[in-house]
């Protein structure tokens, strides 16, 4: 007896079909959600610093739990460094900017910005390089929109009156950081 065509399998009715389509919800929903991750560290739409602009304003808490104001630095050069404990680049830079914050003077100061990390992992990070420095934490990355941040490390220069002078992506240097701040001393 001879077989009708219409009862075979075809590529749109066969059991491949079904694993491909198996395969292809998991994969969207998967691109989706990175996509909306980078989108919300990215801060969406919203202001963002800008070199030349005044730095945007911060109210966040520090390490030790104490309340944060970026205004409280008018007046001081200021290095703001965004960074995470477990990034590569950041643990490369860390020696560099704890050299930095030793020597410079009064009228400058170092401020880190950790991205969404528990205190432990960054008083441990602090410790670990030696690093006196103000430090601030930032959970919900609020303060990584403000300033336009979607990475790290990250590092802006902010002069005594509040501008953005420099923005840097990447792990820095003690000398490069030394003479992106000698304009604005």
């Amino acid at each position: 007896m001879a077989r009708s065509s219409r009862l075979s399998p075809t590529p749109s009715t066969g059991p491949g079909r079904r694993v491909r389509w198996g395969l292809l919800i998991p994969v969207a929903v998967l691109g989706a959600a990175l996509f909306y991750a980078a989108w919300h560290l990215a801060g969406g739409t919203g202001p963002k610093a800008e070199v030349g602009k005044p730095a945007p304003e911060m109210s966040l808490t520090d390490l030790n739990g104490r309340p944060f104001h970026l205004s409280e630095y008018r007046g001081r050069v200021i290095v703001l460094n965004f960074f995470t404990s477990w990034c590569p680049p950041c643990q490369q830079e860390a020696p560099e900017l704890a050299r930095f914050a030793r020597s410079a003077g009064t009228g400058t100061v170092l401020i880190m910005l950790d991205r969404g990390e528990a205190p432990a992992p960054v008083r441990r990070f602090i410790e670990q390089f030696g690093i006196d420095a103000r430090v601030v934490m930032d959970p919900d990355n609020r303060g990584s929109r403000t300033f336009g941040v979607t990475g790290q490390p990250e590092t802006f220069i902010i002069d005594r009156q509040g501008l953005v002078r420099q923005h840097l992506t990447g792990p820095t240097t003690f000398h490069g950081l030394e003479t992106l701040v000698a304009p604005w001393q």
